[in-house]
């Protein structure tokens, strides 16, 4: 490498004048050094934009800004490398080169990642993933897939995480990358781990480490052992697992590299904390704090915080704990880390009780019992065992389908109760979509699916309380009927499924089980169906009906059938949430929108939107709504 960089050094030495050769072999230069001396391929990469916007030489100069941002980055100049990045894609944009547009967008989302921006972050890579797939590079999609994974599983949307990282080892077995299925083997592994389901952990972890100790990769089988040694602590076996984390540490401090040392330093901690040692452990987490603050990693940063705030607790220290734990809440809000969020809740909650603050308790309390439904919710382990058993099962899959021709015979000794299951399909189809059905009786089970587009949309009842109040409790069952068989009505025009009422709530999605790219202004079109039924029934019977509010967003959701004795369809996502507070911000007679929402149907002529600005939306924040209205 020192013989490549002296004669790229001579190379533009020798080149005098301003050119576009000799831009390219600045740009070179950049690029090689850029691990080494990341400060000269930053001076050298600034250089070459210079001369390229002097000469009009584009590709040269978005090349420039590439190289810049790295450098930058290299260096955890984090803010610089992104305004470089951003200056290079839309150069690369202009120039219609699609493959440096995946490098850069790549790049930038791996920026966003480390910088704790996970929402744009997987819209960079998302749109990476796009134009790799286009260009027919499978690897490269899948490397995206798998930092995607990386993200949803940090975010504690562990069916999109596992989904990702199962799409990219898929990918790497055909095509034989060795250690990138290790990797990929590992990051299902922490999945599982993050589950509990300590068995299935172990057995990927231990697949990794075999890879890795044949590709001879020493620091990745520090991270190997590391992560054998947190199952270890798990289940228990607690001399192993710090005798593990030691070997680790020395591998870690060999090579100098402060943030897995860090970890190390944490892991070690934690198994001092889980051994009743609190003097040890807390020594060795404010070692790590001290790495991770040095380096500013936020993310890391999190659980630290968390971990010492809770060790001060548990020795009744409750300043210290609250300050610590406030830490761990404030990073975590701001990174997406909901696991750690929801657990920091908890404690801040058992400490302002403690404190005598029973209303702020109670408050926290409530945060934490809904971010643990959210993410403890049993759908989602039930969601990774499907998506778990599509990789691992085929062969038993054809074994089932052998068996069940054996059984053709009996079937056929059923057919003269084909009225009965006529009717036993019809009653199907009234519980669950036509697609769900017949995937249900041809394999006797139903998988979740991702939908990428989907319209979501929710109404209630404003007044319900004072309207029940001046009906019998048959006429209030009456009359709810009639409004939501005429919402049925307004659904099955447009093709939308309805997913459920609960007390006086309706939800329907647009999209699914069939994509739909009309999803969005079907669902306003009807939900101004909706608006318009509510208000003819109110002036027929006055107050001995209801006044309606709606919500509609777009967003993805998982979708899929809960429940063993008592079939349901359901939907589960961050866009079911959304869908719903655009509802709880709505006003009667109003259709509230989303800026997603707004964003696709905004040149749609039919409808006009409203601006209503930033409203503060609960657990959401600030949020961009609009009223829709149909174009008269």
């Amino acid at each position: 490498m020192a013989d490549e960089v002296a004669l790229l050094k001579e190379q533009i030495n020798s080149l005098k004048k301003i050119s576009e050769e000799k831009v390219n072999v600045m740009n070179q230069l950049a690029a090689l050094v850029i691990s080494t001396n990341p400060q000269e391929a930053e001076n050298t990469a600034l250089a070459a934009i210079s001369d390229a916007h002097m000469l009009g030489y584009r590709y040269g100069e978005a090349m420039g800004y590439f190289q810049a941002g790295m450098a930058a980055y290299s260096q955890r100049n984090f803010s610089v490398s992104k305004e470089r990045y951003t200056h290079s894609l839309k150069l690369f944009e202009e120039l219609k080169d699609e493959e440096k547009q995946a490098q850069v967008r790549h790049k930038m989302g791996n920026l966003l990642l480390y910088s704790g921006e996970y929402k744009e972050a997987l819209a960079y890579y998302a749109a990476a993933i796009e134009l790799r797939e286009k260009l027919g590079d499978e690897q490269g999609a899948a490397d995206l897939y798998t930092n995607s994974g990386i993200i949803y599983g940090m975010q504690g949307n562990y069916p999109l995480a596992l989904k990702n990282h199962l799409r990219a080892l898929k990918v790497f077995e055909r095509i034989n990358e060795p250690l990138r299925i290790a990797s990929s083997c590992s990051n299902i592994g922490i999945i599982y781990y993050e589950q509990h389901n300590f068995e299935e952990a172990l057995k990927m972890y231990e697949r990794s480490l075999a890879i890795r100790q044949q590709a001879g990769d020493m620091k990745a089988v520090g991270e190997a052992f590391n992560n054998i040694a947190l199952v270890y602590n798990e289940q228990g076996k607690y001399a192993d697992a710090l005798e593990m984390h030691r070997h680790v540490l020395q591998l870690q401090e060999l090579a100098g590299d402060k943030g897995k040392v860090a970890t190390s330093y944490s892991n070690m901690a934690d198994v001092y904390k889980a051994t009743e040692q609190f003097p040890l452990a807390l020594d060795y987490y404010n070692a790590a704090l001290s790495l991770l603050e040095e380096l500013n990693e936020k993310r890391r940063l999190v659980p630290v915080y968390f971990n010492i705030g809770e060790l001060y607790f548990m020795l009744n220290e409750y300043d210290k704990a609250e300050r610590f734990l406030n830490n761990a809440i404030t990073l975590a809000e701001q990174t997406g880390l909901r696991d750690h969020l929801r657990e920091a809740y908890e404690y801040m909650a058992k400490l302002q009780a403690n404190h005598g603050n029973f209303e702020a308790a109670y408050r926290l309390h409530l945060r934490y019992a809904e971010l643990d439904k959210e993410i403890s919710n049993a759908e989602t382990s039930r969601q990774i065992a499907q998506m778990t058993v599509r990789h691992e099962i085929e062969q038993k899959e054809r074994e089932a389908e052998i068996e069940r021709k054996k059984n053709v015979e009996l079937t056929k000794a059923y057919e003269s109760l084909d009225v009965e299951k006529k009717r036993s399909e019809a009653l199907l189809l009234n519980i669950l979509p036509e697609e769900v059905a017949e995937e249900l009786k041809q394999t006797g089970k139903a998988t979740a699916k991702l939908y990428d587009g989907v319209t979501i949309l929710f109404t209630d009842f404003v007044g319900f309380t004072k309207v029940s109040m001046r009906l019998t409790p048959q006429q209030l069952v009456d009359e709810l009927h009639e409004c939501f068989k005429g919402f049925d009505e307004i659904m099955a025009k447009y093709n939308i499924e309805k997913i459920k009422t609960v007390g006086d709530a309706y939800m329907a999605v647009a999209g699914l089980p069939s994509p739909n790219s009309k999803h969005a202004a079907d669902m306003l079109n009807a939900a101004l169906e909706i608006i318009e039924f509510m208000q003819l029934r109110r002036k027929l019977l006055g107050v001995a009906t209801f006044e309606v509010r709606v919500g509609v967003h777009t967003g993805s959701v998982v979708a899929g059938i809960v429940g063993v004795t008592k079939f349901a369809y359901d939907v589960w996502g961050d866009a079911v949430n959304t869908a719903a507070r655009m509802e709880q911000n709505s006003e009667p007679g109003k259709i509230n929108v989303s800026e997603t929402t707004f964003e696709l149907l905004k040149n749609d002529k039919q409808f006009r939107f409203i601006p209503r600005g930033e409203i503060d939306a609960k657990n959401k924040g600030k949020m961009k709504m609009y009223f829709a209205e149909q174009v008269k």
